[in-house]
C-alpha cells in the first residue's frame, strides 16, 4: 500500500491513486479541487485492534476515513461498562474476484469540533486514511474539519434523494447543503406525533426509526450505512429518511407518529423553508418540490412511462396543468361528463361510483409512493369520450392535479406522437385497460 509516512505532500502519482479510492464516498460531493487538495496532505496507515483512535469530547485532532477493517463507535461510559457499540463503521475487502472495492468511509461524520464518541479498532487491523486537522485547515482553507465534513456531509445527502436532484439544480442543491442544520437526536426522542404537523423538512442520515400508527403494530427503520444482508419482520432499511414533504405541500397532519428507537441516536439534518427561500434561484423551495413531486407521479402514468424522468416536456407539462383542491363529498369529475383530461389523486380520499353504486375507494400518500389516476382513458377515446364512472372525495379535502388534452398538447404537440414516440397507441392501451378490468372482475365473482 502507499503512504508517505515523514514526507508533508503526497506525489501526484499516489494522489491519483488515493482519489480512485474515494471515488463514491461523501467526501466527492466536495469536488474535484478539494479532494484532490485533501488527498495531496493524507497519511494511510494501519492500526491494530483495540488501538483508540480517538476519545469522545476530545477535539478533532484528524479526520478518520476508513478503507478497509472495523471501527467500533461507543461512549466512554459504555466503552468501561463493556456495554455494546453504537455502531461500527466497517469496510470489507472485495470478495474473490471482484475488483471494485467498497467506498471508504468517514469513521466520525461529526459536523463539530469534537468527537461525539470514542473510536476504536474492532478488527485485527483496519487501514485508514488521516487528515491531521492543521494541514486540513491550511491547505483547504476552511475553518475546522468539522465545517468541512458538514459540508461534505450535507452536500451527499441531498444528492442521493431522488426527489431533491429532480426539484432543484446543481446550483441550488449546493446553495441548500450550506443552510442545512445537523443535530443529533438521543434515543427516545420524537420527531412528530400522529395527527400533528411539521413546520420543516427533516432529512435522517443515519439511525433507528420507529413509526408508531394508532391499533397497527410498530414498524422499524433502519437509516443510513450498509444495508443488512437480512432484517426481522416488520424491520427495513432505508439510505435516507426524509420527513415533512407531505406535511408541508398539502398542510395535512402526518399519519403517523416517528421517533429515534430506544438505545440509539439519530443524525439528521433539518431544513428551515425560510432558510432555503432564501437562496431558491427562483421561487420557492416547496414550489420546487411540488413541481419535482407532480413529475415523479406523472411518468408512472401509462401516457408516459416511457419518457426519461429529466425530459424537459415534463417540467413543461406540469407548468400548464392546474392544481386542484377539492372538500368532502364533491366529485372529482361525474359519470357521462367529457372526457377532455386526467386527474391525479395527490392528497386524501375518493370513492368511484358506476350507476349509482360504490365499486372502489381509494386513499393517496405520496411519502410512501401511493398516488391514483382517473380518466386516462377518456381522454385516449378523443372527442366526445365520456366518463365511465363518478370519483368522489371522502375525505375532509383532497387536492388532485388535473392534466387536460390541452396542457398536453402544449407540452408534446399530438396526442398520438407523444404515444407513437413511445411505441404506444390509444386504442392498444384501452384495449389493455379493458382486459385488465374483466380479469379483476372475474377473480371478483364467488
Amino acid at each position: 500500500m502507499w503512504g508517505n509516512e515523514g514526507d508533508e505532500f503526497q506525489s501526484e502519482e499516489v494522489v491519483k491513486k488515493y482519489l480512485k479510492m474515494f471515488q463514491r464516498s461523501a467526501l466527492q460531493s466536495l469536488g474535484p479541487m478539494k479532494l484532490r487538495q485533501l488527498m495531496r496532505i493524507a497519511k494511510f496507515q494501519t492500526f491494530k485492534r483495540h488501538h483508540t483512535l480517538f476519545t469522545e469530547d476530545d477535539p478533532q485532532a484528524a479526520i478518520y476515513v476508513l478503507y478497509e477493517g472495523a471501527v467500533a463507535m461507543q461512549t466512554e461510559t459504555a466503552k468501561k461498562q463493556g456495554k455494546d457499540v453504537v455502531e461500527t463503521v466497517r469496510v470489507e475487502k472485495p470478495a474473490m474476484g471482484i475488483t471494485d472495492h467498497s467506498p471508504v468511509r468517514i469513521i466520525d461524520m461529526c459536523s463539530t469540533d469534537y468527537h461525539k464518541l470514542s473510536g476504536t479498532v474492532a478488527s485485527d487491523e483496519a487501514q485508514i486514511f488521516v487528515f491531521p486537522t492543521e494541514k486540513v485547515l491550511e491547505q483547504l482553507g476552511v475553518e475546522s474539519c468539522g465545517q468541512l465534513i458538514r459540508s461534505a456531509l450535507s452536500n451527499a445527502i441531498l444528492k442521493i434523494i431522488p426527489l431533491f436532484k429532480l426539484s432543484f439544480s446543481e446550483v441550488e442543491l449546493g446553495n441548500i447543503a450550506e443552510v442545512l442544520d445537523y443535530n443529533l437526536y438521543n434515543d427516545n426522542h420524537v420527531f412528530i406525533t400522529q395527527g400533528a404537523r411539521m413546520s420543516n423538512i427533516v432529512l435522517i442520515q443515519r439511525g433507528k426509526l420507529k413509526i408508531k400508527e394508532d391499533r397497527k403494530k410498530d414498524v422499524v427503520i433502519w437509516v443510513g450505512g450498509d444495508p443488512p444482508d437480512k432484517l426481522p419482520t416488520d424491520e427495513y432499511w432505508q439510505p435516507v429518511y426524509v420527513l415533512g414533504v407531505r406535511n408541508l405541500l398539502y398542510d395535512c397532519p402526518s399519519p403517523v407518529g416517528i421517533e429515534c428507537s430506544p438505545g440509539h441516536n439519530c443524525e439528521a439534518w433539518t431544513m428551515e423553508l425560510p432558510k432555503a427561500d432564501m437562496v431558491m434561484i427562483e421561487t420557492s423551495a416547496l414550489n420546487h418540490l411540488q413541481l419535482g413531486t407532480s413529475i415523479m407521479v406523472l411518468v408512472k402514468v401509462i401516457l408516459f412511462k416511457k419518457l426519461k424522468i429529466q425530459d424537459p416536456r415534463l417540467r413543461k407539462l406540469m407548468m400548464n396543468c392546474e392544481m386542484k383542491e377539492l372538500w368532502a363529498t364533491e366529485p372529482i369529475f361525474e359519470q357521462g361528463d367529457e372526457g377532455d383530461a386526467f386527474f391525479v389523486l395527490m392528497e386524501g380520499s375518493v370513492e368511484i361510483e358506476a350507476n349509482g353504486k360504490v365499486v372502489a375507494k381509494q386513499t393517496a400518500d405520496i411519502d410512501h409512493g401511493k398516488v391514483h389516476y382517473f380518466g386516462e382513458l377518456a381522454i385516449l377515446e378523443g372527442k366526445g369520450g365520456r366518463r365511465a364512472a363518478t370519483v368522489r372525495v371522502t375525505s375532509p379535502a383532497a387536492v388532485v392535479i388535473v392534466v387536460s388534452i390541452a396542457a398536453i398538447e402544449s407540452a408534446f404537440g399530438k396526442l398520438e406522437d407523444l404515444l407513437k414516440e413511445q411505441g404506444l397507441s390509444g386504442d392498444k392501451i384501452i384495449q389493455d385497460a379493458m382486459s385488465a378490468h374483466s380479469k379483476k372482475s372475474k377473480k371478483r365473482r364467488p
